[in-house]
């Protein structure tokens, strides 16, 4: 049955990118990954390390530089050396917080309307229930 669930939450983050992406017009030329990294950026609220944001958008580290390297074409992101020796830093430019702006009020939006059904107790269950499985994922790829 785990199994099950873990591919319905795939499907499920999928089909939520897919259609955000969709309502996005102004984004259109944005990948659903770009725009879950502008929206994790934005709720960061400021500069984090590659490393950081591909973890907070679940995909494989060797994506996240060329994630990056479209954001910061189109002017959203800058990089720059962190205080670490090898640590960079990822920040969203002026343009990127308008984006990123629009992003996260899809999101809510979308949101709003999966959840509108649910009791704040269903939410709040589902929503736990998101974050162990997230955690459990987190920690079995430390081991």
């Amino acid at each position: 049955m785990l199994r099950a669930v873990i591919l319905d939450l795939q499907r499920a983050a999928h089909a939520v990118l897919i259609r955000l992406a969709t309502e996005l017009d102004g984004l259109s030329m944005l990948s659903p990954f770009e725009l879950n990294a502008l929206g994790n950026l934005a709720a960061a609220g400021s500069a984090t390390t590659p490393s950081a944001l591909g973890a907070a958008i679940g995909c494989r580290p060797a994506a996240v530089p060329s994630i990056l390297e479209r954001l910061e074409m189109r002017g959203l992101v800058t990089r720059e050396a962190g205080t670490g020796e090898h640590e960079e830093l990822v920040a969203l430019t002026a343009d990127g917080v308008a984006a990123a702006a629009e992003v996260s009020a899809a999101m809510r939006e979308l949101e709003r309307r999966a959840f509108a059904g649910l009791s704040t107790d269903a939410t709040g269950q589902a929503t736990a229930a998101l974050r162990a499985l997230t955690e459990a994922a987190t920690l079995g790829t430390a081991r």
